[in-house]
Order: structure tokens, then sequence, then C-alpha cells
């Protein structure tokens, strides 16, 4: 019940034997409709005084869904012409009852709604109410179902799931399963309500540059990768997907393994060129180019999302503790842990207490791993002195960029801040020397 109409006892002039509860509710004066309308999810038909809504008996009076569609904002011309095309007047406070209280769509949005699809005014209020129920089972939170009904208000028509059963079943023959098609519904309901054929996803592979002889054999993860961002199998996403594997073919990565990047870095789907562009450069100025910067990708493709000036650091300490760049391509993912709070303590540290350790094992096993871990099984020694060695190696890095600043008295990091996070973010702020070219290995 609205909150306005708690306790009210008074009834309108014109109330017979059948007048509802709802009829009184749009009986308001304009006064009572503003304190009203933007707390009560049910349907407001404002009324002029003296200009009745309602008939006798509570019946619809002439004109009643004109009115009713411009009082939720749609033009009167369109409240003409959908009565005109839709005339049984008495369902239609009902149809736009279970809009607002069922999937809950915003009053101010339903013209809108409506418009898109004015078959809904067809609908009887059963029919309705069944798909809503039906739509209840993919989209199990209210504001879900609000929004895609919103964007695509096709799914309200009965039709929908004869359509929907149709598409899924073009979808397995992608390899796409049953959770990941209704995933991909939810999360892009225009691409099963737009009008296209039921192979529309499969046509949006092709065009995105997928040889059709590889279309049921994708990588699972590209698959799943894909049904967290179905737009991209939209017309102008398809398209973007195309150019980003293209992207990669021109780094040395094919496609096969292309979408193998894609699958375990799915956040590059929507990563800018620009963004991908300057890391790929700053690997390259180190000497990382060729089949060395296709490894570098395939091995940690989201080093193409990283900072270029963070690439550069990783690079540097690397370079200081004189570790070869094959060492870097054959463990890529030392670009993933912050340079300063793990990979330039653990290279120091080691470089210290077991030198032969930087050429016996693998980045990936020096930077990767717990403290704990690290200390017993590559260095031999207790993790509290490898813990106070990294604290004190922090301390030492900060007093030399405080002095290179002139801030020879700034001994700790301001407001709490932890040091490598301080450090690291100082080192990005002083301006960047391209990286020496390397020999490529």
């Amino acid at each position: 019940m609205c909150p306005t109409m708690t306790g009210w006892r008074a009834t309108p002039p014109h109330a017979g034997p059948a007048f509802t509860f709802r009829a009184w509710h749009r009986a308001l004066v304009p006064s009572r409709h503003g304190a009203c309308l933007p707390r009560c999810s049910s349907v407001h038909t404002f009324q002029s005084p003296g200009s009745p809504v309602w008939g006798p008996e509570g019946q619809p009076g002439p004109g009643c869904t004109t009115r009713m569609l411009t009082s939720i904002g749609m033009s009167r011309r369109e409240a003409q012409r959908m009565e005109a095309l839709y005339p049984a007047q008495d369902q239609t406070e009902a149809i736009l009852t279970l809009l607002a209280d069922g999937p809950r769509v915003p009053v101010r949005v339903l013209p809108e709604v409506l418009l898109a699809c004015p078959d809904i005014l067809a609908l009887t209020p059963k029919a309705l109410e069944e798909q809503i129920d039906w739509l209840r089972g993919i989209w199990t939170t209210g504001h879900g179902l609000s929004t895609a009904v919103q964007v695509a208000p096709d799914l309200l028509l009965p039709s929908f799931p004869e359509v929907w059963a149709a598409r899924q079943a073009a979808l397995e023959p992608l390899g796409f399963t049953p959770a990941q098609a209704e995933a991909m519904l939810r999360a892009c309901p225009t691409l099963f309500t737009a009008p296209a054929d039921e192979d529309a996803v499969r046509d949006a592979l092709l065009g995105a540059g997928v040889p059709e002889g590889d279309l049921g054999s994708l990588p699972p993860a590209f698959l799943a990768a894909l049904s967290r961002s179905p737009a991209c199998l939209q017309a102008q996403g398809a398209m973007a997907l195309r150019a980003q594997l293209a992207r990669l073919a021109a780094w040395g990565v094919p496609h096969a393994a292309a979408r193998e990047v894609l699958g375990a870095c799915p956040a590059l789907l929507s990563t800018p060129p620009a963004t991908l562009a300057a890391a790929v450069a700053a690997l390259e100025r180190a000497g990382l180019g060729g089949p060395a910067l296709a490894r570098v990708i395939a091995g940690w493709p989201a080093v193409l999302r990283a900072n270029p000036n963070t690439i550069n650091l990783t690079l540097s300490l690397l370079r200081f503790c004189a570790v070869p760049l094959a060492k870097v391509v054959e463990s890529p993912i030392v670009f993933k842990p912050d340079p300063m709070a793990t990979t330039g303590p653990r290279l120091s540290y080691l470089a210290t207490c077991n030198p032969q350790g930087l050429e016996r094992y693998k980045l990936s096993s020096i930077v990767t791993t717990s403290d704990e871990e690290f200390a017993r099984r590559r260095t031999s020694q207790p993790v509290d002195e490898y813990r106070v060695f990294k604290e004190r190696w922090l301390r030492l890095t900060w007093q030399k960029l405080m002095e290179r600043a002139g801030k020879g008295d700034a001994q700790v990091p301001p407001d709490g801040e932890s040091l490598a996070r301080a450090i690291r973010r100082q080192l990005l702020a002083l301006p960047q020397k391209a990286e020496e070219p390397r020999e490529a290995p």
C-alpha cells in the first residue's frame, strides 16, 4: 500500500460499489500525487480536478487508456495511438500495475518500454504475469530483471521463451554451456531479443576472424570470457574483438594462442588499444620484441594492461641483479607482483645469501611464493631474517629517494603509508628514462 494512503478513510465523490483502492489512488488531486509519486511503485494517473478518469461504478470511462499513459509521461499523441491500437481499456490498468510492481520498472521509464514494445499492451494480465514469473527463473534479483526489461522489453512477450530455446540450441554447438548462455542473456539481453537470426553469435565469431573450422573447439576459457562480456558478440563488439585478435597477431601471437590469451585475461576484451600499445612499447624497448614478446604475452597476458612505468621498474630491478632477459621470457609472471614489495627485496636477498639461486631457480618460484616458502626453499634462512632484511632494504631505498628529492630528513612516508607503496609511488612519479635496449633472448 502506498504510504501516503495509509489510514485514509475519505471516499471520492464519484465512488460506486465497485470502486477500488487503486481507483481512489488515481482519483487524488495533483497536490496529493506530488507527495505520493516518489514513494509508491503503483501506477499513478494524474487527474485534474473536475475531470474524473473513472466512470460510473468504477469502470473505465472514455479516454481512460490515454489519460493513464499521459500520466506516466507519454505524449498525448502517442497515448492516443496506443489506445487506438489496443482498445482493451480495462486491461491497461492491470498491465501497467504489473510492470511497475512485478519487474519494478520505474514509472518514468514505462513510456519508453511501451513505445519500444507496444505489443505488451495487447497481453492479458495473466499472460504477462506468467512471463514475468518465467523471467524470474533467470534473473534471481529484482534489480537485474528491472534493468533487463528496460533495455529489452521484448523479454516480456510470451513468444520469447521459444525464441530463447532456439538461441540456446544454436549456442550449444559452439561450445557454450547452458549456464554460460544464461549468463550471456543476463549480461546482454539485447543480443537475443534484437531482430537477428539464430546464428547471430556464430556469425559474430566468424566476423571477428575466428575460422569456421575452429567453431565448436574454441578454448573453454575463451568461451567463458565471451559469456562474461557478450557485448563483444554484437555488431560493434565483434569488430573490436577482430581488431584485438589482429593486434595480438601483429605482436607474434597466432590466432589460436590469442584466443587462449583473451581467455586467460578477459579484461583484455575491453582494454583500450592505447594501453596495450604502451605496454608493448615498454617491453620492446627493453629488448623483449619479436618471438620473446609473443612468449611473454602468452605466458602472462595481464602484462598488456600493466603501467609501462611499472614494467620499466621491474626490468630495472632485474637488470640491477644481473638477471638475463631469457629468464624473464621463461617466467613472465614476474610482472605480476609489486616490484618494491616483492621482486626487489627478494632478488637482493637471494643475491646476498645465495647468489647461485638467481641462476638456478626460475623467477616464478622466487616472486610468486609466500615469504615463508621463499625463505625456506630458496635461501635456507629463517623467514624472520628475510623480513628484517626486507625492512632495511625498503628503508634504505626510501632514504635514497628522499636524498635525491632533497628531503633527507623524511625518514618515514606520511599518513602511515607502507614503505613499499610509498617508494613505488615516488619512483613512478619521477621522469622515466627509456629502458636501455638489451640483447633479445
